[in-house]
This record gives structure tokens, sequence and C-alpha cells, in this order.
């Protein structure tokens, strides 16, 4: 198990190396054992997190856009808030994990826990019963209850002209699930 302060170290040379100093390096945490570890608000965008061990680890708001999470497990992690954009999640174990809020816009999944549909207007990302339609992310059963209005008042008649469309093809896949 890696220390805190082991961590840290990781972590701010990770922050130069983001920043571009030459004192920087790019955290390579492959099969690390971060569990419960407190990564809140960590900023561990391009990091290489393999096969690590992230279970029951605090990641709310922590940036993990374009991370390598292959085979990691999340299982029951807290990434609330986090930002999983553009993240390799192919393998990794989400059971359990809090995904509220996350932005899983253009993650990469297995295709059975996350489904990510390119639509031409939207980006809609599946995760269990999250669906994110371009920076709406809500529950499948909070999607059925909104009504043209709520739904314009999220981005205009676009929205609108959107869900009237894509709402029978989107409910048909939930079915499926």
């Amino acid at each position: 198990i890696m220390n805190a302060n082991q961590l840290s170290e990781i972590i701010r040379l990770h922050r130069l190396w983001l920043d571009g100093a030459d004192s920087g390096v790019l955290a390579d945490l492959r099969g690390a054992d971060l569990s419960n570890a407190d990564l809140r608000g960590a900023d561990l965008s391009n990091a290489d997190l393999r096969g690590a061990d992230l279970r029951n680890a605090d990641l709310r708001y922590a940036d993990l856009s374009n991370a390598d999470l292959r085979y990691a497990n999340l299982r029951g992690a807290d990434l609330s808030n986090a930002d999983l954009s553009n993240a390799n999640l192919r393998g990794a174990n989400l059971r359990y994990a809090n995904l509220r809020g996350a932005d899983l816009r253009y993650a990469i999944g297995d295709g059975s826990i996350i489904r990510t549909i390119q639509t031409g207007v939207y980006v809609v990302v599946i995760f269990g019963q999250i669906v994110s339609i371009g920076c709406q992310s809500h529950n499948w059963s909070d999607w059925m209850m909104f009504n043209d209005t709520s739904i314009h008042d999220m981005d205009g008649q676009n929205a609108v002209d959107f869900w009237r469309i894509w709402r029978p093809i989107l409910t048909a896949i939930m079915e499926v699930r």
C-alpha cells in the first residue's frame, strides 16, 4: 500500500508535468494499491492507472480526464462529480461506484457497463441507470418524467427536437438492458 506522502509526491510531480515543467513526471500508478485513498480533487488527468486498486477510494471532484483506468478496481469508489471525460474504463470494475454528477463524455467502456452513443447532436453516455446527454446527467426515470418545457430549459429548441427523435430509441436501449 502506498503511503500518503508517496502519493502526494507523485501527484505533485504529475501537476508539474501537466504544467510543462522539466521536473514534472507523468503519474504512473499502474497496479498501485490505492484502496481507501483520499484523492478528493486530485488532478490525475492523463495518468496511467491501469490495474490500480482504487476500491473505496474518495475521488470526488478528481480530474481523471484522459486517464488510463483499464482493469482498475473502482468497486465502491466515490467518483461523484469526477471528470472521467475521455477516460479509458475498459474492463474496470465499477460495481457500487458512485458516479453521480461524473462527467463520462467520450469515456471508453466495454459496452456492458458504459455505453457511449454519438448522435451527431449530443453524446449520450449510459452507465447503469444514469444517462448523460450533452452536459445533463440524470437517472433514466428522471429523463422519462421530463416534458418539453423542462427539456427546452436544458438547451433550447434543439434539445426538444433531439429528445422527440431520440427518446424512443433510448427507451428501447434502456429496456433491452
